[in-house]
């Protein structure tokens, strides 16, 4: 009895170590490799004494060996392809009678990051990395995923802050965003480390300068003055200009981890461009309003020094958008009193309100151009 409570212990415990493999391969390493080694202890403990006393095991084996070779079946072929890519041993009796599955010691990577001036291709010293894991993305601080260049524009990556087969998301830029200056505008590269091996990251960075937008966009669709979603988008003017950066900014993720106020815009200086704002509001469940409109230098776009800063309201931008909505809308209504009046309806009121919401559009016209030349 003793010998068939050992036996039959052995193929449960095969069994059930083999399903903890394919959870290993298909779910989570790290929790399976856990629940492995935890069962390992439980059997050497508690099999031989629960299954001492059992009876009829001769037809549970059967069963057993089923389905233990069934799950060996649908799982080896991931085993081996997994263990080969990752070191471990392939030999098939391994996963059946040898020790728990292990993580091999993580192959030694390493990464060299240089900063460089777009313009000129000289480096960049004291230029700030920002080095985040998405695996585990969170805010980063300075020597915790944030660092920085050193006289020759560069930075080697310490190997134990990469992971084999895990992607990083590179920033770069040059500025003190405290006393609101930026002398090269962020870039940004994806980098998916492998197994092994080395990687060159070179970041090409434009010198740039800051806009700052104040105050709060309207939307006039919206019955409150609440701040909506918003995305700010750097539209460059230049067609020769085949440079990267973060164009991006506002509500956009790159902010958070830049740590950029929501209104602080890094551009591009000695290069015209206008920004693009894009905001949406959610007024009631399920009712979305949304407005674009563009912020320019005038009738022309925006050319900054290189550490540049200027500030711009942002309201005024808005409301005259705002403006152009209701004038839309009023010509529209317009046309339809129109086509009322052709087949018969008596339209004198529906004409006197259009009369007057259009005396007030002119009014809202004045006391916008007389508040912006007051700024002027």
């Amino acid at each position: 009895m003793d010998n068939i409570s050992s036996l039959s212990g052995d193929w449960c415990f095969k069994l059930v170590k083999q399903a903890l493999i394919a959870f290993y391969l298909f779910l989570d390493a790290s929790k399976a490799c856990l629940l492995i080694g935890v069962f390992n202890n439980i059997y050497n403990m508690v099999f031989p004494l629960t299954l001492n006393g059992m009876r009829h095991w001769r037809n549970c084996k059967k069963i057993l060996v089923i389905l233990l070779l069934t799950l060996t079946f649908l799982t080896l072929p991931l085993e081996t392809s997994f263990m080969k890519q990752h070191n471990l041993n392939t030999n098939p009796v391994y996963f059946l009678t040898g020790s728990v599955i292990g993580t091999a010691a993580s192959p030694a990577v390493s990464m060299h990051i240089k900063v460089l001036n777009a313009f000129t291709g000289e480096a960049i010293p004291n230029a700030t990395l920002i080095i985040l894991d998405l695996r585990e993305p969170r805010k980063p601080e300075v020597g915790h995923g944030i660092y920085f260049t050193n006289t020759d524009g560069e930075y080697n990556v310490p190997e134990e802050l990469l992971k084999p087969g895990r992607i990083y998301w590179v920033y770069a830029y040059r500025g003190n965003l405290k006393e609101k200056r930026m002398d090269f505008a962020p870039a940004k590269k994806e980098i998916r480390v492998g197994e092994t091996g080395s990687i060159n990251v070179n970041l090409s960075l434009v010198p740039g300068a800051l806009v700052e937008l104040e105050s709060t966009p309207y939307i006039v669709q919206a019955s409150s003055l609440r701040e909506g979603n918003m995305i700010i988008r750097v539209v460059v003017k230049q067609k020769d200009f085949n440079f990267s950066l973060i164009t991006e900014y506002g509500d956009a993720i790159d902010v958070f981890y830049l740590g950029l106020d929501r209104k602080m815009i890094p551009v591009p200086s000695e290069t015209p461009f206008d920004l693009e704002v894009s905001v949406s509001l959610v007024l009631r469940e399920r009712e979305r309003v949304s407005e674009v409109f563009y912020i320019m230098n005038g009738t022309r776009p925006f050319i900054m020094p290189q550490g540049g800063y200027s500030s711009v309201k942002i309201s005024e931008y808005s409301l005259r958008r705002g403006l152009e909505y209701v004038k839309s809308a009023l010509v529209g209504v317009s046309s339809i009193v129109d086509e009322a009046q052709e087949i018969g309806f008596t339209v004198f009121e529906e004409r006197r309100i259009l009369q007057h919401a259009n005396q007030k559009l002119i009014e809202a016209n004045v006391l916008l151009s007389n508040a912006n030349r007051r700024r002027l």
